[in-house]
């Protein structure tokens, strides 16, 4: 699956549960405060966090995969970048300078990487209280980043935040 594949199935997973929606009221709020360039910060803040987050989880695993992931960011970087670029020449070409739709398009980019980010850092600390609460939204992400099934790494999650509470 290419990577903007990836990232269009994505969308309906952020927007199908509460946490998914308040991260998109919150990253919509600042986005509005701001200008077109403040939602294309938004979204490279965003990328660049997933991008911690997922080289924290890649040192907890042991594994190196920090090329991949450097590559994986810069094809974020392109294809959300590019988006929003494109959608921004389109809205001043028909004379709008609201940037209502770079802004949702921003907001969306955001949300798809803070939900990514929420489940790397479940990976690295489960008993988090915030991302504990939206723990049963994010244990497909946790699947999908440990390259498991929702069941086992439901029970993952678990046993790792009981343990550490």
């Amino acid at each position: 699956m290419t990577h903007f594949a990836h990232i269009i199935m994505k969308i309906p997973a952020v927007f199908n549960n509460i946490f998914g929606w308040v991260l998109a009221f919150c990253t919509g709020f600042v986005a509005w405060l701001g200008n077109e360039g403040v939602s294309l910060l938004i979204v490279l803040m965003a990328i660049g966090w997933d991008l911690i987050w997922g080289v924290a989880v890649a040192v907890k695993q042991k594994k190196f995969v920090l090329s991949r992931l450097l590559r994986e960011t810069m094809v974020k970087v392109f294809i959300y970048i590019g988006t929003l670029l494109i959608v921004l020449v389109c809205e001043r070409s028909l004379n709008e300078n609201w940037g209502v739709i770079t802004r949702v398009v921003a907001v969306v980019a955001a949300c798809i990487e803070l939900f990514s980010s929420a489940g790397n850092i479940l990976i690295i600390k489960p008993n988090f209280v915030f991302i504990r609460l939206f723990k049963k939204y994010l244990i497909g992400e946790i699947a999908e980043k440990l390259n498991i099934g929702t069941d086992e790494a439901e029970t993952i999650i678990n046993e790792t935040g009981e343990t550490e509470s």
